[in-house]
């Protein structure tokens, strides 16, 4: 998990990724790291999986959320987001 050091007022403080039996093996077996060097609003994980014909292929699952400075200026709830990369 990512996250701030401190929150003040609303709001959340970081980001993480819930996976299941099966996700948290593919991570395992990806090196079980966690990339949190894009800050607190922001992270990765990789998972291991194998595709159609049986081959390993890398993908990132990669999770943020839009500053509290962000919401406030737009004046609703702001973005959160997932996004899946292959590596093969």
């Amino acid at each position: 998990m990512a996250r701030k050091s401190s929150q003040s007022g609303r709001g959340s403080l970081g980001v993480g990724v819930a996976l299941g039996e099966k996700a948290f093996q593919a991570w395992v077996d990806a090196g079980s790291k966690v990339y949190g060097s894009f800050g607190p609003c922001a992270m990765a994980v990789r998972l291991l999986v194998q595709n159609d014909e049986g081959r390993d292929v890398g993908t990132y699952l990669v999770s943020d959320a839009a500053p509290a400075a962000a919401k406030s200026r737009s004046g609703g709830a702001g973005s959160a987001g997932m996004a899946v990369a292959r590596t093969d």
